[in-house]
């Protein structure tokens, strides 16, 4: 594979005007034995190659946005970003990338595709998962502040403002670049999925309009605690989609720790607890981890195989369901204080006591033939006992 990537790096060149549709590329796949190859596909919903983008996906290139822009970021922000155009050749009507670049931006393509179709079979609603215009995919962005310009490094990301993709520069820490690793891409999808269920149900928050009183919209989406149950969403989401339980050991062994995975017969894991989460960091991303390995476990429960598609999609219908109405939930609480300011919730109430809240709602929402499993996981592994349990 190294060999491959090396070739791409070493050649240059621009579009080939000779291509047309309905397309086929040549971009790195993963075989089931978790190689990764070079294969020839076909980019059936492939517009063109210039530039890069389908109905549903526009590719951006290197688009460069300073640290004010990106507190506002949104969908108005792609009107600053040019298209983004590989530079390939006709190879016997195949398209193959000229250079390292290219051929990682049209491997992802192809994996972003490949995951979307899989959201489709998982949730069966992929219309609904789509924003109005399409996804936006940001190719090696560069983020420019008072002290210059910087490129994000050995990371894929997800900007819920402009429910955007950020593909970034490979670094010399990736075997396989994170920007185009199939479960590391479904990760990020899982941000989507959990920004238009939970997020959009807790609503966003206007200082100029803000509702009065302890849980105004937007009240606990910008805690600490919240953005570790994302994390473990999204790792929810790559197993969901792509039956991945390490979602960083491709592209970064060296890094994979253990901490981030969620099978417990996987090896190398690392076990932890809320009381010993210092053994993971002590992250916000731990309690994401504890979250999903409880889930995991309740999965496997109701006698489910990893490798059963349709177990595994019904199943991540129902989780989705329940996280999306923990915000109702937590908004019927009381007791919550009240933000200092309108929109400044940094000091938000005690994080444990959203932690305890977050899992108790989440318990809430499951039908009940899960609820006795998913008290058992996540009153073991956060300690506590959560309302409502036996």
């Amino acid at each position: 594979m190294r060999a491959a990537l090396v070739m791409a790096a070493v050649l240059s060149g621009c579009v080939d005007t000779s291509l047309t549709g309905p397309f086929q590329a040549e971009v790195l796949v993963r075989t089931p034995d978790r190689e990764y190859v070079l294969r020839t596909v076909a980019l059936p919903d492939l517009t063109s190659f210039d530039p890069l983008n389908d109905p549903i996906v526009r590719f951006s290139d290197h688009p460069n946005f300073s640290e004010a822009e990106l507190e506002v970021f949104d969908a108005s922000s792609f009107a600053r970003t040019s298209d983004y155009s590989p530079r390939v050749r006709d190879v016997n009507g195949v398209a193959v990338a000229r250079d390292l670049e290219s051929l990682l931006t049209v491997s992802a393509y192809y994996a972003f595709k490949d995951n979307f179709a899989r959201a489709q079979d998982v949730f069966g609603a992929l219309d609904q998962l789509i924003p109005d215009g399409g996804f936006q995919i940001l190719v090696e962005p560069k983020f420019s502040s008072e002290l210059g310009s910087s490129e994000l490094g050995t990371n894929a990301a997800y900007i819920s403002g402009g429910q955007a993709f950020l593909l970034v520069q490979m670094s010399s820490l990736e075997r396989i670049p994170l920007g185009m690793n199939p479960s590391v891409l479904a990760h990020e999808f899982g941000h989507h999925v959990f920004h238009i269920t939970y997020s959009k149900a807790d609503g966003e928050c206007h200082p100029g309009d803000n509702a009065a009183g302890p849980t105004p919209p937007g009240r606990f989406s910008s805690a600490e605690a919240i953005a570790g149950f994302n994390e473990g969403a999204a790792d929810f989401t790559a197993f969901a989609l792509q039956q991945e339980t390490k979602v960083l050991s491709d592209s970064i062994p060296a890094l994979d720790g253990g901490e981030r995975t969620i099978d417990m017969r996987e090896p190398g894991y690392l076990a932890f607890t809320w009381s010993t989460r210092d053994r993971c960091g002590d992250s916000f991303y731990c309690i994401g981890t504890l979250w999903v390995r409880a889930v995991f476990e309740m999965y496997l429960a109701t006698g489910a195989r990893p490798d059963d598609l349709a177990a595994r999609s019904a199943y991540a219908r129902i989780i989705t369901a329940a996280v999306a109405g923990i915000p109702g939930r937590l908004r019927q609480r009381t007791g919550w204080p009240a933000p200092l300011e309108p929109c400044e919730f940094a000091e938000l109430d005690d994080e444990l006591t959203l932690v305890h809240a977050y899992v108790e709602d989440f318990i809430a929402g499951l039908p009940a033939s899960l609820q006795p499993s998913a008290c058992t996981e996540l009153a073991a592994r956060f300690e506590f006992a959560p309302v409502g349990c036996p």
